[in-house]
């Protein structure tokens, strides 16, 4: 049990992606606790991802923040990994002639430091995409430099990267309330009791009850589930690590998996904080949307799953003190971009946690202070 003569310097809430990274980023500077509410770090939306790395799919600022922390993912920091991160994977991004506009929009907005991005007609994806419908789509925008995650070993990466700094991970440690008073945050959860100078909610789609519990205002979070079915891929093929394809209405995204193909109907069900399961009507409804834009006959599936993704009004990070506690900060609302933005956020959070300017990269693609932080979502 933690007492307030050894208190914690930084009590970070939540062992997903995020909360690990912002913990490893501060661990260079004061002590470190993690608490997880789960039995294991990751349970939740960390765990349920089907990442890749791009930095052209999300909202701009999204897609600057994931450029900012390229180079930690082909470069992890010493001691993450023994194999790489990224492997080739590459991103269609497609549709019927509806669609037409906002593919070239896409094409368009490609800027210096991105990877190129370059139409391609549908006779074309069919060959990097056998299964896919050519009469579904009207072409395409491909993006061959987009990588598959290998999300485990990066949540992995940080944690190890974490405990040799001296952090600390506590597992089955649900935060049940809070108050500050002389400087410092007084804690409870089920188990035990902490003191800490700050407290760093990255609790996902928790982050809101955590701040009441904390005596916060909230900012607005939306958690909304996703739903992931796999589906066999029955004909025999040479390579089954097709490009991943993007649908442009945002009805469907998929991309194989072993001889199967993982599907989304990139669903957005608001619902409450949960350990998110699959609905049979949304399950039915991917299936469905495969057969159409696919060639494949849905006849069993191999997995499904659905997991949650956290927004604010506007779709962007939540990152920094609160305006009524300096000593309370905020990491949420990362809306499903939260494996590819892990290392600018988290670099981010730690310096913001400890007042200082923005890391000079995020400030060189245009990233303020105030465009994270969470005033805006007060003022809205």
């Amino acid at each position: 049990m933690n007492t307030a003569k050894e208190h914690i310097d930084f009590l970070v809430i939540g062992g997903g992606i995020a909360g690990v990274s912002a913990a490893y980023h501060l661990a260079e500077h004061g002590s470190v606790t993690v608490l997880e509410m789960e039995k294991l770090c990751g349970h939740h939306s960390t765990g349920r991802s089907a990442a890749i790395f791009s930095e052209h799919h999300g909202p701009k600022i999204i897609c600057d923040l994931a450029l900012a922390s390229k180079s930690f993912f082909e470069k992890p920091y010493e001691g993450f990994t023994e194999s790489p991160f990224l492997s080739e994977r590459g991103l269609i991004f497609t549709g019927d002639n509806t669609q037409k506009e906002s593919l070239e929009n896409m094409l368009a907005s490609s800027r210096e430091g991105d990877g190129s991005l370059t139409k391609i007609a549908p006779e074309k994806i069919k060959e990097l995409v056998p299964i896919i419908n050519t009469d579904a789509i009207s072409y395409g925008v491909y993006y061959k430099g987009a990588r598959e995650i290998d999300v485990h070993a990066v949540h992995q990466g940080w944690i190890k990267g974490l405990k040799k700094r001296g952090g600390n991970i506590q597992t089955s440690q649900d935060l049940q309330s809070a108050t500050f008073s002389d400087g410092l945050w007084h804690v409870k959860t089920r188990k035990d009791k902490f003191t800490a100078r700050y407290i760093i909610n990255a609790s996902g789609a928790w982050a809101d009850v955590i701040a009441d519990r904390c005596g916060i205002q909230k900012i607005g979070l939306v958690p909304k589930k996703r739903t992931v079915i796999t589906v066999p891929i029955e004909q025999s093929y040479d390579d089954y690590h097709w490009p991943m394809v993007v649908f442009s209405d945002n009805k469907l995204y998929f991309k194989s998996e072993n001889g199967a193909i993982m599907a989304s109907p990139m669903d957005e069900t608001i619902v409450d904080p949960m350990d998110a399961w699959a609905d049979d009507m949304d399950m039915a409804v991917t299936a469905d949307l495969v057969e159409k834009r696919t060639t494949l006959s849905v006849s069993r599936l191999t997995n499904y799953w659905a997991g949650l993704r956290s927004f604010v009004f506007d779709d962007v990070p939540v990152v920094g003190p609160a305006p009524e506690n300096e000593n309370f900060i905020w990491l949420a609302g990362q809306g499903g971009y939260g494996i590819k933005t892990c290392d600018s956020l988290g670099r981010i959070t730690a310096a913001l946690t400890l007042g200082k300017d923005l890391p000079q990269d995020i400030q060189d693609l245009g990233i303020t202070k105030q465009d994270l932080g969470a005033a805006r979502c007060f003022q809205k």
